[in-house]
């Protein structure tokens, strides 16, 4: 059972939400208000804090960060039916553990809730990920820019880098990074690695079939309006906004300095 404090001025959602929580076993609190919130987390202790981004007094990413400077052993999951790619940002960088959107219903619920659990427990003390966790999620992806193939799903991107998909999502965990964030941050350095400089056509260096897709990976990456033209190395890394902690960019650029003008297929990676 984990104690589960629930920030909504919504007061059905709150009474949908710990009726669900209480019936799985949660022992759970309610504040309506952002201010309310970061009163209950001071006073008591939670494991998780689930936060809607719209309140009347706060915005959720304000509560989001007075909480985790109150508590750094609480997971925070940060809450929208309004998402926006900034707002995913500014959330980790406010130190929510992960970001979910409305609505969540009877089991997605609860299913945020054990995922921001696993996500927060399996990360390292302390306020950043460096360190060991980061550089292992650092050469995850490097192994990945030297496959033979564009590692189209995370399936084919651990099986082409002889690692366990469990592994591999349990290493992007523990960063605070999706699998599938760090999937498509491989597949455009692939793209800058082997195209820089000419114009984007992903679908000729990447297995995508279609331009649609093509534009939303872009579009992931916040890259649309930025680069007319495939832009150098460090250029894409401090504009992107897949994988946006220090720690984690500066792990990676240090286990690409090596690989930086090297093109897919003409190096290997040491393990």
């Amino acid at each position: 059972m984990s104690r589960v404090l629930v920030i909504d001025d919504d007061a059905f959602t709150l009474l949908t939400y710990k009726g669900i929580l209480r019936a799985a076993g949660h022992e759970v609190a309610t504040a309506a208000l952002g201010e309310d919130g970061v009163s209950a987390a001071s006073r008591d202790d939670f494991d998780v804090v689930v936060c809607d981004q719209r309140l009347p007094d706060w915005p959720g990413v304000e509560v989001v960060r007075r909480i985790r400077e109150i508590s750094s052993r609480t997971a925070i999951v940060l809450v929208t039916g309004w998402g926006t790619p900034d707002l995913i940002i500014e959330s980790k960088r406010a130190g929510a553990t992960s970001y979910a959107e409305k609505p969540l219903v009877g089991d997605e619920l609860l299913s945020v809730i054990d995922q921001a659990m696993r996500i927060h427990a399996s990360a390292p003390a302390g306020p950043n990920p460096g360190g060991y966790a980061a550089r292992r999620w650092a050469d995850l992806v490097v192994h990945g820019l030297f496959l033979a193939d564009d590692p189209k799903t995370v399936q084919t991107w651990a099986q082409g880098i002889a690692i366990a998909v469990g592994t591999l999502k349990k290493r992007c965990e523990a960063v605070h990074v999706t699998p599938k964030e760090s999937l498509d941050l491989v597949r455009l350095l692939r793209v800058v690695i082997h195209d820089r400089n000419e114009t984007w056509d992903l679908q000729r260096t990447l297995d995508i079939i279609d331009e649609r897709t093509a534009h939303a990976l872009l579009a992931r990456a916040g890259l649309l309006s930025l680069f007319p033209r495939v832009p150098d190395l460090e250029s894409f890394l401090s504009s992107q906004r897949l994988v946006v902690d220090l720690e984690l960019l500066n792990a990676l650029r240090m286990r690409l300095v090596r690989f930086a003008n090297a093109r897919p297929g003409e190096a290997s990676v040491d393990s």
